[in-house]
């Protein structure tokens, strides 16, 4: 959720097209924003959970509840590679992100 805030230099508000964003920054959770939930969100592109993860990793924030079970059922059960079934350069740039970055707020 807090990924998708903008600013808007018209205005000059951050705008959080989730309603959630902000206060998600505030507590330190890692959200879905999209509407069909998770498991729709990855199957729409499978980077989305790498980039979740890498963004918790980084900034020191939990998963939401709903996140955190689809995590835990990919990793655990092995789920249907979902994680690693995106573009190979995508999950490759993903994946060089978090090992690179991962230390630098």
């Amino acid at each position: 959720t807090f990924n998708a805030l903008y600013y808007d230099p018209a205005s000059g508000e951050v705008l959080d097209p989730s309603g959630r964003g902000l206060e998600d920054l505030r507590t330190g959770i890692v959200r879905m924003p999209h509407d069909a939930g998770v498991a729709a969100s990855i199957n729409e592109d499978p980077v989305r959970l790498l980039r979740c993860l890498r963004m918790a990793a980084r900034f020191g924030f939990e998963l939401d509840d709903e996140l955190a079970a689809f995590d835990r059922d990919v990793f655990s059960h092995g789920g249907s590679g979902r994680a690693g079934a995106g573009p190979s350069g995508r999950v490759l740039f993903e994946l060089k992100k978090a090992l690179l970055l991962h230390n630098r707020p």
